[in-house]
């Protein structure tokens, strides 16, 4: 990713660091820049084991063992502004 940054563990796990000016680690922390990396817990939102995951500038996607994928952040791959 640009400035946000998602890392994957093989179980699973997805963790967070970086930028967050766009909500994209809204999970663990409102601080707008994170500088280590943080455990995101998507269990609430994304059902099953995430298998893959992407960033850009603004917005964070995963996709879950059923091919599903969600998306956060802004603009058109995120949620916009609000």
């Amino acid at each position: 990713g640009a400035d946000c940054v998602l890392a994957l563990s093989q179980t699973g796990t997805v963790y967070g660091w970086g930028n967050s000016e766009y909500s994209q680690l809204a999970s663990v922390t409102r601080e707008m820049q994170v500088n280590v990396s943080h455990i995101l817990d998507l269990r609430p939102f994304v059902p099953g084991k995430i298998i893959d995951i992407a960033t850009t500038g603004t917005s964070g996607a995963v996709v879950n063992e059923a091919g599903d994928v969600y998306v956060w952040g802004y603009g058109l791959l995120g949620l916009g502004p609000r």
